[in-house]
């Protein structure tokens, strides 16, 4: 009689082994993912799904609709048929694809680094090993909502003519000096100073009960690598890497008629 309660003791013992264990991983796991993210441009809670409805092209995992999605050219705005919606969605999942191949890149060590700068020895110099670049990257994380909302308060569609605009600057996962913007520029050809801006007015129809805005993301040029800082020295390969920082830029792209590069997207939902 007095084994029994010492046996249940330990079956719960382990019992609470286990989900200990199973619950570490799992944060350990989430942690990852979060740590990863902070180098990302696209996450998948930004990439819709394409809607079987004729009355909108996608729906978002909040609820949230997209009416009408155009793609700014030197032309002006293009609007995207369902087809076309499609492939960009496909660019999307491209991107996010790109982006877990920097979270790679980021954990690899790439050259043997003295503990600390030399004190005496040949010319310092800073260059930028570039490991990856994307020329059309879609930059979701940066979508942000360009208009005033617009409400529909009737019980009939309405249609509105909707003015937006947004500038954007480059950007960067960490701090750059002038010099490293030089740097990065000898390579990528692109400045690191300077903006461009969208600006729109659309007309889209808002359904009977629902708020209407307009979003827009850049399409920027995208380069990941590291800055490497070392010096020269006079033995083969005539240089020493002491320090190196993994780095994750986007330019805007200026298209041919000066306006930035992207997508927008006429959207609708229940606010």
């Amino acid at each position: 009689m007095v084994k029994a309660p010492r046996r249940w003791l330990l079956v719960l013992l382990a019992l609470v082994f286990v989900m200990t264990a199973c619950t570490s991983s799992l944060v350990a796991f989430n942690s990852s993912v979060t740590e990863s993210d902070a180098y990302t441009g696209t996450s998948r809670d930004l990439i819709p799904v394409i809607s079987e409805s004729k009355n909108c092209l996608a729906v978002y995992p909040d609820g949230t609709m997209v009416i009408k999605a155009y793609r700014m050219t030197e032309n002006g705005p293009v609007e995207m048929t369902r087809q076309t919606y499609i492939l960009y969605l496909d660019e999307l999942e491209a991107n996010y694809a790109a982006e877990m191949q920097k979270a790679e890149n980021f954990l690899l060590s790439t050259s043997d680094k003295p503990a600390a700068p030399p004190t005496r020895g040949g010319d310092s110099f800073t260059w930028y090993s570039q490991r990856g670049s994307i020329a059309s990257y879609h930059k979701t994380s940066q979508k942000t909502r360009i208009s005033n909302y617009v409400m529909n308060s009737t019980t009939n569609p309405v249609a509105y003519s909707v003015y937006a605009s947004k500038t954007q600057g480059a950007t960067a996962s960490i701090s750059l000096s002038a010099g490293d913007k030089n740097t990065l520029q000898s390579i990528t050809g692109y400045p690191f100073i300077g903006s461009y801006t969208f600006s729109q007015t659309i007309s889209c129809v808002i359904s009977p009960g629902y708020t209407g805005w307009i979003e827009f993301y850049p399409i920027m040029y995208n380069s990941w690598g590291y800055l490497q800082d070392g010096y020269t020295i006079g033995y083969s390969p005539f240089y020493m890497i002491y320090a190196e920082r993994f780095v994750d830029v986007y330019y805007p792209i200026e298209l041919g008629n000066g306006m930035l590069d992207g997508v927008f997207e006429v959207k609708q939902g229940i606010i």
